[in-house]
């Protein structure tokens, strides 16, 4: 990943490419700071526009953010989108973000109600982002479920939580995927694998 020209994508605010509407919580005090913060959801937009997805598949869509902005940053591009999640952080996450979305997103785009620990992978995506369980034991789990199935996968919260890194600092190890890891320095810091 040549991470120079990935940072001239980044818009300087989401807002800019995403509806404010989208971000449901951008006012309260518990969402603003990183909503607002101009250093995350701005880059998945960049990473979507970097690569160029025709496929994405997002594990943990919670209110659909993120979601939103990987469609924004490949809308000339993207075919399909699915977004799986549990409801496990907000009830009824599924609905309302099919709700939050549908007049944004012009693609064909599914949100299901799935537990990714007991899914078996059959499709394969160009982009994977994997923002679901946080443990390192979910986490591990997530990345071998998505490894054969995607181009590029996006582990979010890589720097926020050392669940996360340690899981994939050994999945990386485990899979011999050193050369394949880039940081991205967002807020919540992301790692990007780009498995072909």
């Amino acid at each position: 990943m040549n991470i120079e020209n990935f940072l001239s994508l980044k818009p300087k605010s989401i807002f800019e490419v995403v509806p404010s509407y989208i971000f449901r919580e951008k006012e309260t005090d518990e969402h603003r700071s990183y909503i607002c913060s101009e250093n995350y959801y701005e880059f998945y937009y960049a990473i979507s526009k970097y690569f160029k997805p025709k496929t994405i598949l997002e594990i943990g869509v919670r209110l659909g953010y993120s979601f939103a902005s990987m469609y924004a940053g490949s809308f000339d591009t993207i075919k399909y989108m699915e977004g799986w999640d549990n409801c496990s952080y907000v009830e009824n996450s599924v609905e309302i973000s099919k709700i939050n979305l549908k007049n944004f997103i012009k693609c064909d785009f599914n949100i299901l109600d799935i537990d990714s620990h007991i899914q078996i992978m059959k499709e394969y995506y160009d982009l994977i982002h994997i923002d679901g369980d946080h443990t390192y034991d979910g986490a591990i789990k997530d990345l071998e479920l998505t490894k054969l199935h995607a181009k590029t996968i996006i582990v979010d919260d890589y720097a926020a939580f050392d669940t996360v890194k340690n899981a994939v600092n050994d999945f990386v190890r485990q899979n011999n995927l050193e050369n394949k890891l880039s940081y991205i320095p967002s807020c919540q810091g992301m790692a990007v694998l780009e498995l072909s």
